[in-house]
């Protein structure tokens, strides 16, 4: 099983669609960045980019393993990477998630982008 994180992320923004700003709500849009925070199964990584999957559904019989709500973020834009829960090696570690657990009782271990 894939990693499950949380990926915080600069986003590029705009003064909410609005054609004309004054100088003084230029400077205030300016001063702050829009982090973004998606959390999911971390399924690809590339020199350029992580992939997360808001959604999975495991094999059946002869289906293979599904991934859904899937997003792209170029690694330029990543903050950082929390690891909510680890990779699993084999199959029968699968289980179903908890929605109240949180994470792990440590506290989720920081990751770089590579």
């Amino acid at each position: 099983m894939k990693p499950f994180v949380e990926v915080r992320w600069l986003d590029a923004a705009d003064l909410k669609s609005k054609s004309w700003a004054s100088e003084e709500e230029v400077q205030e849009f300016g001063r702050e960045p829009t982090v973004c925070r998606s959390r999911g199964w971390l399924v690809a990584k590339s020199r350029m980019y992580v992939s997360l999957a808001g959604d999975f559904s495991p094999s059946v019989d002869e289906i293979p393993d599904d991934w859904g709500r899937v997003i792209k973020i170029p690694k330029k834009m990543i903050a950082e990477i929390l690891v909510i829960e680890p990779a699993h090696d084999h199959p029968a570690a699968r289980r179903p998630a908890d929605p109240g657990a949180g994470p792990p009782p440590d506290g989720p271990v920081r990751s770089g982008t590579d």
